[in-house]
């Protein structure tokens, strides 16, 4: 995924608004946006920030129960984890979803032991812009998942239709056409 400068924008309202150190990587821990007047307080952001993405020593180093292991692609929701000796803050993450495909993932720090009840309130509602964004920034309208739905069932359903037909449907909802498909029923 490209820097969506709409997601900056709004982790630059976020900024003012929520007051606290917030990053967006992709599913590759490519660092999208940023809170760019609140500097991270661990090595960790520290390192995205100066790097532009996670290392693979910093991966390595957090793959094992803290926040940037493989688990994050299967979180559901938001996830706080207290300050641990590799990170000396509070974090709260929550992965980004499209179609139920792993996008990246939001990160919020504090210094303070825990979040309060109105920054966890807050994050979940950046995490809803952040989410309406991604789907807008891919295209996608909220009944595009419906039409991406309706033409597969139509595919799978209908015997004869022609070649062209399906390569233009294709084209239009942005399903991709050539590579190694499996039906699962």
């Amino acid at each position: 995924m490209s820097t969506p400068k709409p997601l900056q924008t709004l982790v630059d309202l976020a900024e003012t608004g929520i007051g606290l150190f917030i990053s967006i990587v992709d599913s590759n821990y490519q660092l999208l946006a940023y809170t760019r007047g609140i500097k991270p307080i661990d090595d960790v952001n520290r390192s995205l920030i100066e790097l532009g993405y996670h290392s693979d020593e910093i991966l390595a180093s957090q793959r094992h129960g803290d926040y940037l292991s493989e688990e994050i692609k299967y979180q559901t929701g938001i996830k706080e984890y207290p300050a641990s000796e590799s990170i000396p803050c509070s974090l709260m993450t929550a992965p980004l979803f499209l179609q139920q495909r792993y996008m990246g993932l939001v990160v919020m720090a504090t210094s303070a032991d825990h979040f309060t009840q109105g920054q966890h309130d807050l994050f979940e509602m950046f995490m809803g812009l952040c989410n309406m964004l991604l789907k807008r920034k891919l295209g996608l309208s909220a009944g595009q998942e419906e039409l991406d739905q309706k033409f597969l069932l139509h595919l799978i359903s209908t015997e004869g239709l022609e070649a062209s037909y399906i390569y233009r449907q294709m084209a239009l909802l942005d399903i991709p056409t050539q590579g190694c498909f499996m039906m699962a029923m």
